[in-house]
This record gives C-alpha cells, sequence and structure tokens, in this order.
C-alpha cells in the first residue's frame, strides 16, 4: 500500500477525457487515491491561490485543470483532509547529475526529483515521450523511483 505518491499532470487530465485510452484507469486511480490513506506529494510551496503558489507541480495543475474537472475535486479533497505533502524540489548532487541526464524537461525533473524525495517513491505517469519504457528502467535502477502508469499505480495501492 502507498504512503505517498506523485502524479503527473496527464494523469489528472486523462481521467476527464472519455475519449482518452487510459481513462478509466485514472479515474480508478485517483478514486483509490481518494479513498485510501496516501498522500499526494507536489513540491514546497502549494497554494490554490496563484499568486501565492511557489509549487511547480501546484502550478502546473492549476495551469491545466480546470476547477470543473472531477480530478481537480480530487486535489481539492485530499487538501481539506491535509492529504497533499510538500517536498523538497533538490536533491543531493550526485542524484540531481542522473536526474540532469535522464531527463531534458525541467518541470519532468521537479516531478522525479518530489518521488524521489518521498517515502514510496513512485511516480504515476502516462508521459512515454519523456519517460520511455527503458528510461522508466533507468529511474528504477539509479534512483529507486517506480515510473508507472495509472493501472500500475492503482494495484500498488491495494492493501
Amino acid at each position: 500500500m502507498l504512503v505517498d505518491v506523485t502524479v503527473d499532470t496527464n494523469v489528472f487530465l486523462h481521467s476527464a477525457n472519455e475519449a482518452e485510452a487510459r481513462c478509466a484507469a485514472s479515474k480508478e486511480f485517483l478514486q483509490g487515491l481518494l479513498d485510501g490513506t496516501a498522500s499526494l506529494c507536489i513540491d514546497e510551496g502549494f497554494d490554490v491561490d496563484e499568486s501565492r503558489n511557489k509549487s511547480i507541480i501546484g502550478c502546473e495543475y492549476l495551469n491545466n485543470l480546470r476547477f470543473v474537472d472531477p480530478a481537480f475535486a480530487v486535489i481539492v479533497e485530499l487538501g481539506k483532509k491535509g492529504r497533499i505533502l510538500g517536498l523538497k524540489r533538490t536533491t543531493d548532487s550526485a542524484t540531481q547529475k542522473k536526474i540532469v541526464r535522464l531527463i531534458t524537461n525541467k518541470i519532468d525533473r521537479t516531478f522525479l526529483k518530489v518521488s524521489y524525495n518521498s517515502r514510496s517513491q513512485v511516480f504515476v505517469s502516462h508521459d512515454y515521450t519523456d519517460f520511455q519504457q527503458t528510461k522508466r528502467a533507468t529511474i528504477r535502477t539509479q534512483l529507486g523511483v517506480r515510473a508507472v502508469d495509472a493501472s500500475a499505480a492503482h494495484q500498488l495501492n491495494q492493501p
């Protein structure tokens, strides 16, 4: 069972798009997250007030999710329950170098750093452009972070 989890924005977006092949898996994962006890990990400084928000992940969520999306309601509900965990987006220099070498997108690096700093070290993402299967395996081997899709994450979150 997951203690905490970092979730890529695309998983939230896929839960609201019925035309997306991973819509049902995303909804199932988010419902399991909501019903469970795991915390949603983001980088420190998150605030729903955009003028006070200092979180890169929080900014990504706020810029891409609409308040009418069920996924937005999941984030709000997790916040109300005190289950949004702000973690550092920095790592030791050796880990930083590995992440920079593996991932070119700066926002994706933030998701990976937060995942690395979390207890469960699970990153849920449907991004197979920046996180191809081979790269996911390398991330697991070199950093200990499991980069999985919503379906696999849902299975990890089962008792």
